[in-house]
């Protein structure tokens, strides 16, 4: 008789889990130390940069403890694409706003900007403001996202001939890891160039903005944050943000037209008025 011994299968020493938007720091972290400094130079992730993995295929490894110890990210490509569908060129709007707390703050208010622009530049998307939210907030909770920044973009959509509007436009929503402000600037204040250029749409937060990546050479010469934009001798906005003054007298002043009206202006203003 041939008598088979049995023993308990070891303790996993990892769990395999999906990728959250918080794994962020600690897989650039662990990507750092396993490749080197040199990985973000490598062709491979020139093809990445800017996209995001498919859906529902980007894992990581946790330790006991839960620290990270590996990570997987796969993408799509495509292979054999009818080149008759074409993206309209140069045509799509954006919003992006914070999550603090699991909460997409001021969203209302950002949902309204972002069907103020889509009329701007002659878009529609058949969604309310109570579906906006819905897609939102099941976004958020799905990826478990108590801290992040929340971007949706609506392109022109597919035309056959790349010009041609189409009736149905793209919709994006993705959510993105946001690095922690950096103590200096509030403490030390940032630097500025300045450019004499004003939005063609100012009331649609369009997704051109190449003057200010044109100027990103400058601006990095110069050890600036911004640029700060002029136009007829008159100061309108930053590049990523609307530019506030207090005079002597405590009197607040910032533009009031000619320039994209920010979310956060408008909650500024509203203390302001209630201060007096």
């Amino acid at each position: 008789m041939i008598r088979l011994k049995t023993e308990a299968a070891p303790e996993p020493t990892f769990s395999i889990e999906q990728e959250r938007v918080h794994d962020a720091s600690a897989r650039e972290a662990l990507l750092d130390r396993a490749m080197g400094p040199g990985r973000k130079r490598k062709s491979s992730e020139k093809l990445r940069r800017g996209r995001l993995p498919a859906a529902g295929l980007a894992f990581v490894a946790r330790d006991p403890s839960g620290n990270m110890a590996g990570s997987v990210r796969l993408w799509n490509i495509c292979a054999g694409v009818d080149v008759r569908g074409q993206p309209v060129r140069g045509m799509g709007i954006f919003d992006f706003f914070r999550v603090w707390d699991g909460v997409p703050v001021f969203v209302e208010d950002h949902i309204s900007r972002l069907n103020q622009s889509l009329d701007v530049i002659g878009m529609h998307v058949e969604y309310t403001t109570a579906e906006w939210l819905e897609k939102i907030r099941d976004l958020i909770r799905i990826n478990e996202c108590d801290n992040a920044g929340f971007r949706i973009v609506v392109t022109g959509g597919y035309s056959e001939d790349g010009y041609t509007v189409p009736e149905q436009p793209n919709v994006y929503m993705m959510l993105h890891y946001l690095p922690a402000n950096d103590p200096k600037q509030w403490e030390e204040g940032i630097s500025l160039i300045t450019s004499n250029y004003q939005r063609d749409m100012p009331l649609a937060k369009t997704t051109i903005y190449v003057q200010s990546m044109k100027l990103q050479p400058a601006m990095k010469k110069a050890g600036a944050y911004e640029v700060l934009y002029h136009w007829n001798n008159k100061i309108r906005e930053c590049s990523r943000c609307n530019i506030f003054f207090i005079d002597q007298n405590g009197v607040l002043h910032t533009p009031s037209n000619s320039m994209l009206k920010g979310i956060t202006r408008k909650q500024v203003l509203a203390i302001a008025a209630e201060q007096g």
